[in-house]
């Protein structure tokens, strides 16, 4: 991990604290999701970066790895626990009128309790929508060839899981609802957290051959597959129940390069596709290229740097 061992707080008196190196709140682990990522996560690649840039921010950033530590067993959790429990109440103390900030992936959010004036940036819940993105060197879907919109032999695809949490079935009542129509394609075997090469092979062929891709939420409010199938020339379908997830909403009208919809609308679902044609299609994509720079890191880290100096 890129990380030294100098604490990066940057706001108020905090910097001079000494704390145990902060790498225990910045664990590796083994796994490997999602399947293309190669490299950096979002809150790696965030914490990373304000690392060493060390912007000045209006807000105290809370320097750990949330999603990574899900993976860590429970006694680890309980030692790091105390130290973040240890690093909060001295940041609190230290600056009693200051507000925190925190970037979570995780689908539940944090794990361990926050502050209370803290903003959190979420791939699920929170205060803030962000992409579900990562860092991938190698740029592989983005170098596969792509097949033009008559070549498409799929007009609409979903491959993955029917993961659904306790509170939505939206995955589930898709399924139900279009698993019999001909203009729609699903395959949901076989697809696990730990995605192998073929089935990962099988998403990325699928998808190519899509015109559409299905993206509905799963287990948290947003999905990773609606900005891979922008890179893979299909079209995502977002489909959403009880929040609508998307990010930077005040800065980009969804409604001019994908499809956004409610659940209690999948019927209205096929005669949208249907009507899409070639032209229309085009100018989609059209007006995704004017956005794409918010669908990657650099983009995301900017529009979050730029919100920290701005709000209060």
């Amino acid at each position: 991990m890129l990380f030294d061992k100098s604490p990066i707080f940057s706001h108020g008196d905090c910097s001079s604290l000494q704390f145990t190196p902060y790498t225990i709140l910045c664990p590796t682990h083994a796994h490997k999701y999602p399947p293309f990522i190669n490299d950096k996560t979002i809150e790696e690649y965030i914490l990373n970066r304000i690392s060493k840039e060390k912007p000045d921010l209006n807000f105290i950033y809370i320097p750990i790895l949330w999603t990574n530590m899900i993976w860590k067993p429970n006694n680890e959790k309980t030692k790091i626990y105390k130290f973040y429990h240890k690093l909060i109440n001295q940041l609190i103390q230290s600056n009693p009128s200051e507000r925190f900030i925190t970037i979570c992936q995780n689908a539940d959010g944090p794990i361990f309790p926050i502050p209370n004036n803290t903003i959190v940036w979420g791939g699920s819940v929170g205060h803030i929508p962000m992409p579900l993105i990562y860092e991938d060197k190698t740029n592989y879907l983005e170098n596969l060839p792509k097949k033009k919109f008559i070549d498409k032999s799929i007009l609409c695809s979903f491959v993955g899981s029917m993961t659904t949490s306790t509170t939505s079935k939206v995955r589930e009542t898709i399924h139900n609802k279009l698993k019999n129509n001909k203009n729609f394609y699903f395959s949901t075997d076989n697809w696990q957290l730990e995605v192998d090469n073929k089935r990962q092979q099988y998403f990325v062929d699928i998808t190519l051959d899509s015109k559409f891709c299905l993206a509905p939420r799963g287990y948290g409010r947003s999905s990773f597959r609606f900005f891979e199938a922008f890179l893979l020339k299909s079209i995502p379908i977002y489909i959403w129940d009880d929040v609508n997830w998307l990010p930077y909403k005040e800065r980009i009208d969804y409604s001019k390069f994908c499809i956004v919809l409610n659940i209690t609308d999948i019927d209205k679902l096929e005669s949208m596709l249907i009507n899409i044609d070639e032209e229309k299609y085009q100018d989609m994509w059209g007006e995704y290229e004017k956005i794409k720079h918010y669908f990657t890191l650099d983009g995301l880290y900017n529009y979050f740097i730029d919100f920290c100096k701005t709000h209060q």
